[in-house]
């Protein structure tokens, strides 16, 4: 289990325990969905550059890069 998971079921346990405003548990759930979301686009976009270094196709410059 990865530190965020950690934290993550923490803060759920907090918030059903009343130990966390339910606020606080729903900014921590988007900021570790938002993370997911980088790491799957930072993911994505490392494959395609493979892809394309395998084939022989120019670079596209892509946001990050």
């Amino acid at each position: 289990m990865s530190d965020m998971d950690a934290f993550l079921c923490a803060s759920m346990v907090k918030v059903a325990a009343g130990r966390m405003e339910p606020g606080v548990g729903s900014a921590v759930a988007t900021l570790a969905r938002t993370v997911v979301a980088i790491r799957t686009a930072s993911e994505i976009e490392a494959r395609i550059a493979t892809l394309e270094s395998q084939i022989g196709i120019g670079t596209i410059r892509r946001f990050g890069a």
